[in-house]
């Protein structure tokens, strides 16, 4: 069984490049199109698999019954990731993401969560999941609906599992939506615009420490844009 498994986003991207980001009523040219899979949970275990090895990752989410989702499990299978805890829905398109690039490296992401959002608490609880869950190591959450993400953090830190969670775009909700599931999670994730959104902060370091200083037991891991960037 997976050593670690992954929950949320699985998406597939259209990468659009252009000179500059277009102003409110302006077109501009896009200069190349790049369509390839993403999703931030299915980002996070390839790079996984490609460390640990093949048969040691596995995705826990949701994908229509479409041309994408059998696009998105083959090349997960392909990678090595164990894929039997992905769910299909009839009548549900797969998630995509639209992500416009500026000459500067610059990026804006539009994404139609679609099937990631049909994702429910009875799936977590199906006998392969619980018993996937109970032979893993750690858990990585990123990016389901909000109570997907509480109830796995809490069961899994409750049977003690490393748990590290990004929440992404739940952090639109705001702190006091996400907080009560900070004190399960070992490593808490978040950029520069996430962690002022939940502190109306504008220093992403101080947003994250006022987090950290908010929930004992639990590191804060400020991804910062620029040093990504670099590298």
């Amino acid at each position: 069984m997976p050593k670690i498994l992954v929950c949320g986003a699985i998406n597939w991207d259209t990468m659009l490049f252009v000179d500059r980001f277009p102003n409110p009523g302006e077109e501009v040219r896009v200069m190349k199109v790049i369509s390839v899979p993403g999703g931030k949970a299915a980002n996070t275990a390839v790079a996984a698999v490609k460390i640990l090895g093949s048969n040691s990752v596995g995705v826990i989410g949701m994908l229509g019954v479409d041309d994408i989702a059998e696009r998105q499990i083959k090349i997960l299978q392909n990678e090595g990731i164990e894929t039997s805890l992905i769910f299909r829905l009839e009548g549900m398109l797969s998630g995509q993401a639209y992500v416009i690039v500026d000459s500067k490296g610059e990026d804006m992401i539009l994404t139609h969560q679609a099937a990631n959002l049909a994702i429910r608490p009875e799936h977590l609880v199906r006998p392969e999941v619980l018993s996937a869950i109970d032979k893993s190591s750690t858990i990585i959450v990123i990016d389901p609906p909000l109570d997907i993400a509480g109830s796995l953090i809490i069961y899994a830190g409750r049977i003690g599992k490393n748990v590290i969670w990004s929440p992404a775009l739940l952090t639109n909700y705001g702190l006091s939506a996400v907080q009560r599931y900070m004190k399960h999670v070992d490593y808490l994730i978040l950029n520069q615009q996430e962690a002022r959104s939940l502190t109306s902060m504008d220093d992403g370091v101080q947003a994250c420490t006022e987090i950290s200083n908010s929930v004992s037991g639990t590191s804060v891991v400020l991804l910062s844009l620029w040093a990504m960037k670099d590298a």
